[in-house]
């Protein structure tokens, strides 16, 4: 018990220091009618939320968050699971392709921002330069309300599939050999021992996926996705 709370006590009051004590200042902040230039604090109580659901906004900032929201976790733990099925086989240059897919995770963010500019660019992007070839007109993906979301989604899914990735792939290769064997000796289909055998094992990892991904998606980036469209 003691080497345990040795070794979690650091990063339970970091997490305590600087991710629930802003929470609650945030939450007490709420309540009250503040400039952050002026020391002086009024409270409103509920006012600041009932200005929120009255703004004209707000309907099309709930639609944003919830449809990036769905198709970012949607995205990410269906490509996720997909590639950690694909890898889990017995593939040559399979260590070299799991270090790529999980390489964007550690990119910074800035750096993926610059780098999806040259892609979704409408003047000099990739997609501009490949569509051009064929004689098909390019969306403006920074002036398109729509456009704009499946930019944000898409490269929120390609920074984060490999961390939903990794995770699938160790559960997959630690579940139990011997049931893929029976499986196979009794002639099962693929698409039954996947969905019979493979994935009630892989439960308890795709709630937990399914946990953090939709915290990570939906917290951090609601102020982006909303700014932007």
């Amino acid at each position: 018990m003691g080497l345990a709370a040795l070794l979690i006590g650091p990063n339970l009051l970091l997490l305590i220091l600087f991710t629930y004590r802003p929470l609650v200042d945030n939450i007490r902040i709420s309540f009250f009618n503040w400039n952050i230039s002026s020391p002086t604090m009024t409270f409103v109580g509920l006012q600041n939320y009932i200005d929120w659901f009255q703004a004209p906004d707000t309907g099309r900032v709930v639609f944003n968050t919830v449809v990036f929201t769905f198709f970012a976790v949607v995205g990410s733990m269906v490509l996720g699971l997909a590639l950690a099925l694909l890898l889990d086989q017995k593939l040559f240059g399979r260590a070299a392709v799991r270090s790529i897919v999980f390489a964007p995770y550690v990119i910074a963010g800035a750096a993926i921002g610059v780098a999806f500019q040259f892609v979704f660019d409408p003047n000099y992007g990739l997609i501009q330069y490949f569509l051009g070839l064929i004689g098909v007109d390019v969306p403006n993906f920074y002036q398109q309300q729509n456009w704009a979301l499946f930019m944000i989604t898409v490269t929120y899914v390609w920074k984060n599939v490999g961390y939903v990735f990794v995770i699938y792939l160790a559960a997959l290769q630690g579940r139990r050999r011997d049931l893929d064997e029976a499986s196979e000796i009794d002639g099962t289909p693929a698409a039954r021992h996947f969905f019979r055998v493979v994935l009630p094992q892989l439960r308890g990892t795709t709630f937990f996926l399914l946990i953090t991904v939709l915290l990570n998606s939906a917290l951090p980036v609601l102020e982006c996705v909303d700014f932007v469209l």
